[in-house]
């Protein structure tokens, strides 16, 4: 799988990080994880970092994919706060459609897709130089 996560920070952070092509595919089996994971708690911080990703093969279909099953898995999403890194053109386009398509179909996620990592982590409330060491 192109995106692993960990849990971080006493359980606070949901630390994703995208090595490879990231597939529609990879993205499902994340959601999915994270659904079925009973760390995962409602409120949490998610940072998910796709500056190693080498490229992506997401269509937009899955993408509003992704989206609706967030939906339905509301109330266990609920209240998170997810900050995207993307520093490549496409990663960054493909984050803020998903983003998009996400508000759209009312899921309950605070999300901003970023640049730059440190912004990302000062807009969660976390300190860059605690999860680099994660990294």
């Amino acid at each position: 799988m192109a995106l692993t996560y960990s849990i971080e920070l006493n359980g606070s952070l949901i630390l994703a990080i995208a090595r490879g092509t990231v597939t529609n595919q990879d993205l499902s089996e994340y959601v999915s994880s994270l659904a079925k994971d009973a760390r995962v708690k409602p409120g949490m911080k998610e940072l998910i970092d796709l500056r190693g990703a080498a490229g992506a093969e997401v269509t937009s279909n899955g993408l509003l994919s992704l989206a609706t099953f967030s939906l339905s898995q509301k109330e266990r999403f609920r209240g998170t706060k997810c900050a995207i890194v993307a520093d490549r053109d496409l990663a960054f386009g493909l984050a803020r459609m998903y983003e998009a398509y996400a508000k759209g179909e009312g899921v309950p996620i605070d999300r901003k897709v970023f640049r730059e990592f440190d912004d990302a982590c000062r807009w969660l409330g976390i300190d860059p130089k605690d999860i680099k060491q994660c990294l």
